[in-house]
């Protein structure tokens, strides 16, 4: 069971970059820009809702009009997704775009700044993250890990349809002793 469900997460997180439950959303974090606090980030002196590499976070979905400043968001970009924390919202005409930066960069350098709009935003964390898990499903999303899991079945059906021919045998041989 907890292998079907381990990769049935697994592929529809793989196919559709999120797993969505409801209002939420359940997402891998594969890089560590979030880890950590930058000392020149003054807003993250109260803040403790960091969350480490390779871990699993709870996402939900969010009217964009209730998104505030230093809340830490999910968004598309043309090549990835991307989870940072809203340092600044600009407003225009051509609508809000929310200025980012992942805490372990520092804001005033704009090293890691990004700024998506509102359609580019997946969902708010919600604060709820399950440690180092990720790193089993991303290995279970790559090519290794795919083949990993098909030989690790194909040896469970071979030791079932062994064990049964094994115990036949040693029954044989019980009977002619």
């Amino acid at each position: 069971v907890l292998v079907f469900i381990s990769i049935s997460f697994t592929l529809i997180s793989r196919f559709t970059d999120k797993l969505p439950v409801g209002t939420k959303t359940v997402m891998v974090v594969a890089t560590d820009s979030m880890s950590e606090k930058h000392p020149d980030n003054f807003y993250l002196s109260n803040r403790n809702n960091q969350f480490q590499q390779y871990s699993i976070i709870i996402l939900e979905k969010v009217d964009p009009d209730d998104l505030e400043k230093y809340d830490v968001i999910a968004f598309k970009t043309p090549t990835v997704t991307l989870i940072h924390r809203i340092v600044g919202i600009e407003t225009s005409t051509s609508g809000t775009k929310y200025v980012t930066c992942g805490d372990k960069y520092s804001y005033i350098t704009k090293t890691d700044q990004h700024k998506p709009s509102q359609n580019d935003v997946i969902g708010r964390y919600t604060g709820i993250e399950i440690p180092f898990l990720g790193a089993l499903v991303l290995f279970m999303q790559a090519p290794s890990g795919i083949i990993t899991v098909i030989a690790l079945l194909l040896c469970l059906l071979m030791f079932d349809s062994n064990s049964g021919q094994i115990s036949k045998e040693q029954k044989l041989r019980t009977d002619f002793l």
